[in-house]
């Protein structure tokens, strides 16, 4: 399988009231392609750190970040995803979309950049509520707009950083599903934040595991379960185990 995204040796300090911390002590690992990446640790061990730094929102820290050349033979696109859905409230859903379009891809037109808008509405179920503002939608229908725009650009990569953390139970699964079906739509790579250990087996090929900090990678957990996965299969619950079991001991240990 060919790896999209190589991360080598990342190591990450920062110095706050004179006291110097260290976050990432050399985060190995590639990314492959058209594979949902999980990335799960202990609260503080620098998950959200990593998508920051790949995303070239933190350019302070040693090691590299190397994208690999892709079919087309160019350096694969990212587009990354927050927590908080982070719209603008006096643009409409159609106008939060295109906006990033339009400040990121000034080679695509106007009625390219409208056609696209239109099928991503579609796709994301969403264009019902083109010309409502954000004041106007439910928690998940904000972050199927947020989604919306991180692909509007057309992402090889996708980047994740716990956006269903906030949502009640039935809308994250209903939004997990969305990004299994998106994902397969648009051949992404995604990369995904979580402290869920359910929802890491629900949607990754692969599951990476960081150690308390000064973090590295503890474990590589690769998920061999068919899709769509039943949380209720045995296979599905000895996986989560094992990780939930990695996160208790990590927890235990970051106690004492």
């Amino acid at each position: 399988m060919k790896p999209v995204l190589s991360l080598e040796n990342i190591k990450k300090t920062y110095t706050e009231d004179g006291v110097t911390c260290n976050t990432l002590s050399g985060v190995s690992f590639d990314v492959f392609q058209s594979e949902i990446l999980c990335i799960m640790g202990p609260s503080g061990c620098g998950k959200s750190t990593l998508l920051r730094i790949i995303e070239k929102l933190d350019s302070e820290y040693n090691g590299s970040v190397c994208k690999h050349q892709i079919k087309d033979g160019k350096s694969p696109k990212n587009a990354m995803i927050f927590q908080e859905h982070a719209l603008f409230p006096w643009l409409t859903v159609f106008d939060n979309i295109i906006y990033g379009l339009r400040l990121k891809a000034e080679d695509v037109s106007e009625d390219e950049a409208v056609s696209r808008v239109n099928s991503l509405l579609s796709i994301t179920r969403l264009d019902k509520f083109s010309d409502s503002y954000p004041r106007q939608l439910s928690g998940g229908m904000k972050q199927r707009v947020s989604v919306a725009r991180a692909l509007a650009i057309r992402p090889d990569i996708l980047l994740m950083d716990e956006p269903f953390s906030a949502l009640d139970p039935f809308t994250r699964r209903e939004l997990q599903d969305e990004i299994l079906r998106i994902r397969t739509e648009m051949d992404m790579t995604i990369v995904l934040v979580t402290h869920n250990p359910e929802e890491a087996v629900y949607l990754a090929d692969r599951v990476i595991m960081l150690s308390e900090r000064p973090s590295s990678v503890s474990k590589i957990i690769q998920v061999c379960l068919p899709y769509p996965r039943n949380p209720a299969d045995p296979g599905f619950l000895a996986v989560r185990e094992e990780i939930s079991g990695m996160v208790r001991k990590q927890n235990t240990e970051n106690s004492v």
